[in-house]
């Protein structure tokens, strides 16, 4: 009966946050090596991303939203980026506001569309040191942001698009649940709800403009009085 294979020493330790961790003994240095499998895949800058150190997720909303040079993510770039992290509990308050201006070199944006001609003239004039898109999404990561327990806006699908492009470990650390504010304005004018109107002019494809309008927007519909079922009994 041949001799069974001697495994090596498995011991489990605490990461920073507490979580426990598995680990194997390496018997050529000695040393007590963390299991592959519990990091994910590096970043567009060579760092690993540890699944371990993830934040929890708050009860919030991250409406996010980009001003971008054009419509496809491999061939435009990203212009500009709003956030705001909204309380999900009552009275949907803004617990935190973010808006940035992208840095890009002058002529660049040439093909950048007409009605973004005063935003790209801010992108020639922002600061290298500290707007490029790196910097940009290493500002959201170090706040509160993907914190949130789901993003929000009109088109998630379009500003995640250039988000996973150009700001990917940005993406991977943002909730996976998405809410569309068209869809919740279908479902809660079924219902009787006013259909929501904008307050100011006409849009001005400003990113910080977005959120803020997607934001009143869900602020009109959670707040509205909804009329009850048939045949449910209202309280």
């Amino acid at each position: 009966m041949p001799a069974a294979k001697k495994r090596k020493p498995r011991h489990c330790f605490r990461d920073a946050n507490g979580r426990r961790v598995r680990m194997h003994h390496d018997p050529i240095t000695g040393e007590y090596v963390r299991y592959a499998h519990l990091v994910t895949k590096l970043d567009h800058k060579g760092n690993p991303q540890d699944t371990m150190a993830r934040k929890p997720k708050d009860p919030s909303l991250l409406v996010i939203d980009c001003s971008t040079s054009g419509v496809q993510p491999a061939s435009h770039t990203i212009l500009e980026v709003a956030a705001l992290l909204v309380d999900c509990r009552p009275p949907y308050a803004i617990i935190d506001s973010f808006m940035q201006v992208v840095h890009h070199a002058p002529g660049t944006l040439d093909k950048a569309p007409p009605f973004h001609g005063p935003l790209v003239e801010e992108c020639y004039a922002a600061n290298p040191d500290g707007g490029s898109i790196a910097h940009v999404e290493g500002n959201l990561l170090g706040g509160a942001w993907t914190t949130a327990g789901a993003v929000l806006n009109h088109d998630c699908g379009f500003t995640l698009k250039f988000l996973t492009q150009h700001m990917p470990t940005l993406t991977r650390a943002l909730p996976r649940l998405q809410i569309d504010i068209d869809g919740v304005e279908l479902l809660m004018c079924s219902r009787g709800v006013p259909r929501y109107v904008p307050t100011g002019g006409g849009r001005s494809f400003r990113a910080g403009d977005d959120v803020i309008d997607a934001y009143e927007q869900l602020l009109h519909y959670m707040t509205a009085e909804v009329a009850p079922v048939s045949g449910q009994v209202a309280k």
